[in-house]
C-alpha cells in the first residue's frame, strides 16, 4: 500500500506538472514558423559527446567560454570529466574552439558560468559551477590571462552549505556573486524524485537564489523563488533577473543594500525557461524548454543509450529592457516535426548572439551555430 500510494501521488504531481499547475497565462505567443539549419561546433580535446550548459561572451575580446560536460553520462549515473571551451571569432566568421581548462586537483563537470570583467578594463574573472556525482557541488574562481587561458583559484573555490543545488551563477563583483538552488528538495542525483515532481507541479516558491561574498565565505538567501533556473545581473548591479522555470517567467528584481533582492516585475516567459544572457545591459536573452513531456522523453532516451532520440524542441526569444514594456522578438525556434526531419539540437539549454546569428547550447548534443 505504502509503495502504492508512493507511485499515485508521483503520477498525480507530474500530471499537475505537465497539464495544469503551472502558470502558462504569461507566456508570450510567438508563433514558430520555420527551423532554420543549424550547424554542429566540433569541441576538440576529448569534448565528442560532451553536452553544453551555459555560455558568456568575454565583451574585451569577443571571445566566447562554454560549459561542456558529459551530461548523458550524468542521467546514467556516472558522469565523466568536463571541460571549458573558449571560441575565438575569426574575421571571416569562423569560430575556433579551444580548451583551456587548466589544471586542477577536483574532479570537474561545469554547469552554469558567468565571466566578469570590470568596467575600468581590468582582468576577467570567470566564475563555474562544478557538479560532481558523489560530493557537494561547488563554484570554482578562475583568472582570465591576457591570452584567454584560466587559472584556477584553487583558494577561493569550493563549496558551500547553502549552495547544495546550484544551477546557475551571475558574477555581482571581483568576489561575490549570486546562484540558483533550483529546488529546496534534497539532492538524488539527476533524475527528479518525488519531491522534486511535487515541488515542480505545484510551482511552489520553495527553492532560493543565495547571494556569497568571497571575501568572508559567507552566504544569504536573496529570494524564494519556483524553480529558480537561470540567473543575470545588470552592469550597475542594480537589477538581477531570475527565469522561474515552473512559472513561465522571467521576475525582475532589485538589489538592496545587503545584497537581498526586492520583486519589481516579471516578464511573460516560453513554456520552460533555462538560462538567461543580459547582452549590453539591454538585450535579455531568454532560452526555453518547449515542452516538460518532450524534455524528460529526450533526457529519458540519454539514461537508456537509445540510438534515435526523440525531439525536444526549445526556443531563443529577445527582450529590449529599454521598453516600457519590453516584448518578446522570437531569435531562434525549433519544431518536433523539423528536428525529426532535419536535425538539429534538441534540449537546447542556452543562446547568446554569435556572429551571424546566435550561438546554442545543448545540454547533450554540444554546441551549435545558427542563424538569427
Amino acid at each position: 500500500m505504502r509503495r502504492i500510494g508512493a507511485g499515485a501521488l508521483l503520477m498525480a504531481a507530474m500530471t499537475l506538472s505537465a497539464c495544469g499547475a503551472w502558470n502558462t497565462s504569461v507566456s508570450p505567443r510567438v508563433a514558430i514558423k520555420t527551423h532554420d539549419p543549424c550547424r554542429s561546433i566540433p569541441l576538440p580535446d576529448g569534448g565528442q559527446g560532451l553536452g553544453v550548459e551555459d555560455i558568456d561572451q568575454d565583451p574585451a575580446s569577443g571571445a566566447f567560454y562554454l560549459s561542456a560536460a558529459d551530461w548523458a553520462g550524468a542521467v546514467r549515473g556516472a558522469t565523466g570529466p568536463g571541460a571549458i571551451y573558449r571560441l575565438v571569432p575569426a574575421a571571416n566568421g569562423e569560430l575556433t574552439p579551444q580548451n583551456v581548462t587548466p589544471a586542477m586537483s577536483v574532479p570537474f563537470s561545469p554547469h552554469g558560468l558567468d565571466l566578469y570583467r570590470p568596467a575600468n578594463g581590468g582582468d576577467a574573472r570567470l566564475f563555474v559551477i562544478n557538479h560532481n556525482d558523489k560530493a557537494p557541488s561547488r563554484i570554482e574562481v578562475f583568472d582570465v590571462g591576457p591570452d584567454g587561458r584560466l587559472t584556477w583559484s584553487e583558494a577561493e573555490s569550493g563549496s558551500y552549505k547553502d549552495l547544495k543545488r546550484p544551477n546557475d551563477i551571475a558574477v555581482a563583483g571581483p568576489k561575490a556573486f549570486y546562484a540558483t538552488n533550483d529546488h529546496a528538495a534534497p539532492w538524488r542525483g539527476w533524475m527528479p524524485g518525488p519531491l522534486e515532481i511535487i515541488e515542480d507541479g505545484i510551482a511552489a516558491r520553495t527553492a532560493r537564489v543565495v547571494h556569497v561574498d568571497l571575501a568572508t565565505r559567507t552566504t544569504k538567501t536573496a529570494a524564494r523563488a519556483a524553480f529558480p533556473n537561470g540567473v543575470a545581473i545588470a552592469p550597475d548591479g542594480k537589477t538581477v533577473y531570475v527565469s522561474e522555470l515552473t512559472r513561465s517567467q522571467v521576475r525582475i528584481f532589485t538589489v538592496r543594500d545587503d545584497a537581498t533582492l526586492a520583486p519589481a516585475g516579471r516578464l511573460a516567459a516560453p513554456r520552460m525557461p533555462d538560462n538567461l544572457h543580459l547582452q549590453d545591459g539591454r538585450w535579455l536573452w531568454v532560452t526555453a524548454h518547449d515542452h516538460v513531456w518532450d524534455f524528460r522523453g529526450h533526457a529519458v532516451s540519454w539514461k537508456k543509450r537509445k540510438p534515435k532520440h526523440p525531439p525536444s524542441p526549445g526556443r531563443v526569444l529577445r527582450y529590449d529592457l529599454a521598453q516600457r514594456a519590453p516584448a518578446a522578438t522570437l531569435v531562434y525556434g525549433s519544431t518536433k516535426a523539423a528536428l525529426k526531419k532535419d536535425g538539429g539540437p534538441s534540449a537546447v539549454s542556452v543562446g547568446v548572439p554569435g556572429p551571424g546569428g546566435v550561438l546554442l547550447g545543448s545540454i547533450y548534443q554540444g554546441a551549435w551555430r545558427c542563424p538569427g
